[in-house]
This record gives C-alpha cells, sequence and structure tokens, in this order.
C-alpha cells in the first residue's frame, strides 16, 4: 500500500526519477522484474495493479532492498 501511495504522491509532486526503499525483498524483486502482472502474493496485487495503472513510467525508479532487523 505504501508504494500505490508513494507513486501517487509522485505524480502530483511532478516527479521523473527517484529510489524506492523498502524492506520486502519479495517487492524489491517483484518491481525490478519485466513482469509486473503477477506479484510474489496475491494480496497485494490490488495495490500493485493500482500503482502500475498510475503511470508507473513516468517516474525512472530504482528498487532497492533496505536490510532491518526483521528482514
Amino acid at each position: 500500500m505504501a508504494l500505490a501511495a508513494t507513486l501517487l504522491e509522485s505524480l502530483q509532486l511532478y516527479l521523473q526519477q527517484g529510489t524506492i526503499l523498502s524492506d520486502n525483498q519479495q517487492l524489491v524483486n517483484f518491481l525490478n522484474d519485466s513482469d509486473l502482472a503477477h506479484p510474489p502474493d496475491w494480496r497485494i496485487k490490488p495495490y500493485t495493479q493500482m500503482a502500475l495503472h498510475t503511470d508507473y513510467q513516468h517516474l525512472s525508479a530504482q528498487h532497492r532492498h533496505i536490510y532491518t532487523q526483521d528482514s
């Protein structure tokens, strides 16, 4: 859900590039993959689809995994 909110905000701010940090390795791998139609967990599909339908291609983003104590 945070990803979709971030992308919506980037549209409103007219951002062209950025780095998206996540402590979820599966999400980072998914976003770096060329096939964005099949997320690794069906529960996040509504959010990934929302993100993809918000003109995701306008943002030249890097997706990076950050390590936390839980990840």
